[in-house]
Order: structure tokens, then sequence, then C-alpha cells
């Protein structure tokens, strides 16, 4: 009996233990991290650099971004009429922040010149203009690797109890967005999410951007992989960073 009494208070005294144990204290991502633009893949055209300045506490994760470059040139091997092309007639709307109308260079608003990702709209154009003639195009690839950075926030504030908060997308339309920030269960991956609703963004169009933030496996480097989706689809980028020594 006695020997039954003494493995049920061990048994008992291990699950407090056991509850009581403390959680992984998570990943701090505070400091100014800075692209790596050699080893990072897929860049846009006209991207210079683009940094992160994070401060980063136990209650939530403070940032703010500052891109250098022109992301609103479009390649010369557009789609035809899209804005870059020689072609006679295209697709409606550029690659670029501001889209043209009827090859008159009339800024008719938006990234690309219709939805914030560049889809353009239909009918803005004139046979033969930069503006395109009459039916949308997907997203051609340019446009999709500068959202990933055009439209991320130029500062935003994520609480870190996974309670939801607001924050905006960059871009012109500076749309409202809800953010959300997760962490693993070993608090070594934070998950970011931002999203903003069809019916009451500027655009009309669903947006959403998801991060994953964790550190390399020498801790030198900050990992951060970006996945922009929109109803054109889904492109994912491995962005790779370095933080800058302070001073």
């Amino acid at each position: 009996m006695k020997k039954l009494i003494s493995v049920c208070g061990a048994l008992a005294l291990w699950g407090a233990l056991a509850q009581a144990k403390p959680k992984p204290k998570p990943a701090d991502f505070s400091g100014q991290w800075v692209l790596d633009m050699s080893q990072t893949k897929s860049l846009p055209q006209g991207l210079e650099s683009y940094s992160m300045a994070v401060n980063q506490n136990p209650d939530q994760l403070k940032l703010k971004t500052a891109l250098k470059g022109d992301l609103s040139t479009p390649p010369e091997s557009s789609y035809p009429g899209g804005g870059g092309g020689s072609y006679p007639g295209g697709y409606p709307g550029g690659m670029g922040r501001m889209g043209r109308m009827g090859g008159m260079g009339m800024p008719i608003g938006g990234v690309g010149g219709g939805g914030p990702m560049g889809e353009g709209g239909p009918g803005m154009g004139m046979p033969g203009g930069g503006g395109g003639g009459g039916r949308p195009h997907s997203m051609g690839q340019s446009g999709k690797k500068s959202a990933a950075f055009s439209l991320y926030p130029d500062s935003a504030v994520f609480k870190l109890d996974g309670a939801q908060s607001t924050a905006e997308f960059g871009g012109p339309e500076h749309e409202d967005a809800t953010s959300k920030a997760v962490w693993s269960k070993n608090g070594k991956l934070l998950k970011i999410s931002l999203e903003s609703s069809g019916d009451s963004s500027a655009s009309g169009r669903s947006i959403k951007v998801d991060d994953e933030w964790r550190f390399s496996k020498d801790g030198q480097s900050l990992l951060v992989d970006r996945t922009v989706h929109s109803v054109r689809g889904s492109v994912t980028f491995h962005l790779i960073f370095h933080k800058q020594a302070a001073g």
C-alpha cells in the first residue's frame, strides 16, 4: 500500500513539473536587416536595396521597411501593348505603379493601372495604345516580383500573442489590412499574415501576404519566406537578410 502511494505521489509530482515547464523563449528578430541582393533570387527589376528595422519585445514586434529603387518600370519584353511592349493592340494595364490609357500616358491609378498587383483594368485602352484593347490579363512575373516588396507595409505593429491588429499595405492606395502574428511551438518560427478584404479594399480585389520568419542555422541571417496571394494566383520568394552593425 505504501509503495502504491509513493508511486502515485511521484506521478502527481511529475505531472505538476511537466505543467510548470516554461515555454521555449521565442526568437528575437530585433535589429536592422538588409536584404542580400546577391543571395536572394528572382528579385524585381529596378530594386536597388531593401531593408527592415525590427524592434521586438515580448508583447509586440514593430517593423519599418525601406525600399530604394524604381519598381514601376515595366520590362521591355512585356505583353503587347502592356505598358512596355511595341506590338499593336494588347492587354490592359501595365506592370508598374501607374497604368496608361490609350497610349497617351494618362494615369488611371493603382499598381499596374488597375489591380494593386498590376492586373490592369478591362477596356481601358485604345487599339495600338499602351493601355491595351479590352480584356484583362493575368499578372506577369514582373508584377508578382514587385508586389512582394511594394505591397508590404512601410510600417506595422504585430501583436505577438496571436491577436489580430491592423496595418496598411504599401503602394499608392495604402489599403487597410488585417494582420496577425503566430509563433511556432518551439518559438523559432514566426508566421505573419496580412490580408485585405475584396469588399473593403480600394481595388475591390482580395490580397493576402504571408511571411515566415526564422534564423539560419548559424544564426547569422534572417530568412523570410514571403508568399503573395491574389485572384491571379500565388508566388513565393525566399528572402535572405543580414544584420547591419549598429551605427
